[in-house]
Parts: structure tokens; sequence; C-alpha cells
């Protein structure tokens, strides 16, 4: 008679993989009362990337549910954040930044690899040292009121080991005399500049400690001066420029000559009102020995725009999209909201080539999409 095999769930890979799996933490705490194998994968779903958020810019609540929990685990054991591998902390009444923190001194997170960090004005010692872990690669910061140069210190403690930075600040700054000894991959920068005195120029050396000279991915929100001739661009696989409607303060007009791309495999644009003349321009520098393989445009419909600007907009497109000589010929991915039918009937020159590809966009536009997008690509380069 054949041997039976052992059950599924004897096998202990088996089992932490599917429990990986289970998004609920109420699910992920009854998986741990199952058996005592089941306890670390558990352990490992339940607390692999907590979030402590504020609500409220008017006053931290440290009476949520969830809130109360997280900080009650991790003050009755600490061995619990060995299981953090990404951490979130979107507190910015600048009031009561301490209250929240003072739950995460003297807990290491020995195995962080992403920080998210949003507040206001001042960071905290707790969170410093969360930024100087050794085993920290994705560091996202916001700060609506301050910019880059401002936080100086911060910056010098952070690990060496970082390689992904997003910045979402006020400004950018003068640069500063430091030596640039954090090596970036991947740099996704928005600058909602709030005055006219403050300097939005992604000139290298303002970035220091961070070396951005050898970037594979970089992502920016229009409104970035960006002195194109003097940064180093021909390492970088992956552009997304993210275009505000011409109402914004800060809205640029500048021609991105991306032909110095010489590398880029994948482009994104999003647009938000109607298709920037400076990016109609930019996509014509575009030349044959670039290997582009994809190229993205995502129309997200805020604002108001006539149907005739619209259709004039897309025309453009699909003359400039169909004329472009690179080989093969790439992908282009539309994502959209329009309601006509037939919609490939809209880019008949694309449809002909066989490069058009449609996607339609949900009701509202998220944001927080194109973040995921960026990390699971930032992840693998």
């Amino acid at each position: 008679m054949a041997t039976q095999g052992p059950s599924p769930l004897e096998i202990q890979e088996l089992v932490d993989h599917i429990i990986s799996f289970v998004p609920a933490s109420s699910d992920l705490v009854a998986c741990s009362l199952v058996a005592r194998g089941w306890v670390d994968a558990a352990r490992a779903a339940l607390f692999f990337a907590p979030h402590v958020t504020q609500p409220s810019l008017i006053k931290f609540n440290p009476n949520s549910k969830a809130q109360r929990r997280l900080y009650a685990t991790f003050n009755s054991n600490p061995r619990s954040a060995a299981y953090v591998r990404e951490l979130s902390l979107q507190l910015m009444n600048h009031l009561d930044i301490e209250t929240p923190h003072k739950v995460m001194t003297g807990i290491h997170f020995p195995c962080l690899k992403w920080l998210s960090v949003a507040l206001i004005q001042n960071v905290p010692e707790s969170i410093q040292l969360l930024m100087s872990r050794p085993t920290l690669r994705h560091l996202s910061f916001a700060d609506p009121w301050s910019d880059f140069t401002s936080f100086a210190p911060v910056w010098d403690r952070c690990a060496s080991t970082i390689e992904h930075l997003s910045l979402n600040l006020n400004g950018v700054g003068a640069p500063k005399a430091r030596v640039p000894r954090i090596h970036l991959k991947s740099l996704r920068l928005a600058v909602w500049n709030q005055g006219a005195g403050c300097p939005t120029s992604l000139a290298p050396a303002v970035f220091n400690p961070f070396n951005i000279s050898h970037l594979k991915a970089l992502a920016i929100v229009d409104g970035v001066s960006i002195p194109w001739q003097t940064m180093a661009l021909d390492t970088i696989q992956i552009f997304e420029i993210d275009t505000q409607p011409k109402t914004h303060p800060r809205s640029s007009e500048t021609i991105c000559d991306l032909s110095l791309f010489l590398r880029l495999n994948i482009l994104r644009i999003i647009v938000h009102g109607r298709f920037p003349t400076s990016m109609f321009q930019s996509l014509r520098t575009i030349i044959c020995s670039q290997p582009i393989h994809t190229i993205f445009i995502a129309f997200t419909g805020e604002g108001i725009i006539e149907e005739g600007d619209i259709r004039a907009d897309r025309t453009e497109l699909d003359e400039i999209l169909s004329c472009l000589t690179l080989s093969p010929l790439p992908k282009i991915q539309i994502a959209h909201r329009w309601y006509e039918k037939p919609l490939p009937d809209v880019f008949p020159r694309l449809v002909s080539k066989h490069m058009l590809q449609l996607i339609w966009l949900p009701a509202r536009h998220n944001p927080a999409e194109a973040h995921v997008w960026w990390r699971d690509v930032v992840e693998q380069i």
C-alpha cells in the first residue's frame, strides 16, 4: 500500500505562504490561535506594515482603537518590531508630534526596509533614529511647510543604505557643501512651493548627501525647474512626469529633451487638464536609438475642458506618437475616462500600427495607485 503523503497543513512553507495572503488583522489573530506552527507566520503578516495615521490636523487622538492596540503591543512586546518591514507615520499636527512617537523610543525595528513619514517642521529624535536604521532602503518624506535643505541635520543622519527616496516638500532650497554619500537608484519629487523666493531647481548639489547622478528611475511633479543639460540622465530607465494645469502657480512650460534619456524604457505622463504644449514638444524629441518600449499617458479628467480642446489634443497625440521611429515600435497605453464609441477611432494612426492599448480609469483618480505602481517598479531595479 502506498504511503500517504503529509497533509498540506503539515507543510510549514505552504502554511506560511497561505497566511501571508490573509488581509484582515482579526483573521491573522485567529490564525495565530490555531496551532503553534502558525504563530510566527501570522505575526509576520500582522506586523509587516503597521500604519500610524492622525486623521485630524487639529488634534492627535491617542484613544483610537487601532492606535491603542498598536501602542500596547509594542510596549508590552517590543520583539514584535522584528516583524515590521514597512512603517508609515502620518502625523501632521506639530503641536502633538511627540505624543505618538514616545512609543517608538527604544524600539529598534531591526528589519525595517520601508519608512514613510508625513509631518510638519519638526522631526522627533525617534523618527531620526528610524531613518538611520542600516536596513532601510526606501524613504518617503513629506512636509508641506518646509524645504529640503531645512532638514540638513536629519539627512546627514540617514542610513547610507537608502536607495529609493520620495519627497513631498514646500521647496528645494540652496545647495549645501556636504559629501553625496547616499547613492540613490530612484527619486520621486513633488515640490509645492508657496513663495516666489524659494528656489525649486533640481540641481544635483541641492540633494547632498543624496547622490542622484546614477538614478534609474525619476518622477517629478511639473513646476520644478530642471536644468536638464546639467543632469546625468543617461542612466534613467523610467521617467514619470505629473503635469499640472496652467492655473497651478508653479506650472512650467519647460520643454524636456527626452533624447537625453539614452536608456529610457518607460515614459509615463500624468495629465490633469489639457495636454501641455511643452509635452507635445518634448515627445517630438524622442530619437530612434532609445530603447523605449512603453509610453503611458493618463488623462485623469480633472478640471473643465472644452470638448474641442480634447479632440485637438488627441489628434495631435495620435500624429506625434504614430510617427515615432523607434524599433520595435513602443506600446502606447492611454488611460482615460472618455465615453465616445468606438474609442479606437479616436487614434486611427496608432490603431493602424497596432500600437494602442486603452485603459479605463475609475470614476475618481486615486494618486495612491500611481505610488503603488512606482513602488512595485523601483523594487525591481
